[in-house]
């Protein structure tokens, strides 16, 4: 069954700001990386994977800061 965007959606706070992300399964950990550009985001380049991986893998998927539910600390 495909997990939702809701059910794997994380937030927790780094240096002070927002750092969301999607987290799913159990065992050695994978971390998925998104790339930059305008609309992207963990979940839109992901989320069609994330259900078979956590099949085996402890899965998380973070949003970089500025993108998606993710802040942008302060320069």
């Amino acid at each position: 069954m495909a997990l939702t965007y809701d059910e794997t959606s994380r937030t927790t706070k780094a240096n002070g700001f927002p750092l969301h992300y999607h987290e799913a399964g159990s065992g050695p950990a994978l971390v998925l990386l998104h790339g930059a550009g305008p609309g992207v985001s963990a979940w839109s380049n992901f989320s069609g994977n994330i259900s078979q991986y956590a099949e085996r893998f402890h899965t998380l998927m973070p949003d970089q800061p500025g993108f998606a539910g993710t802040g942008y600390p302060e320069v």
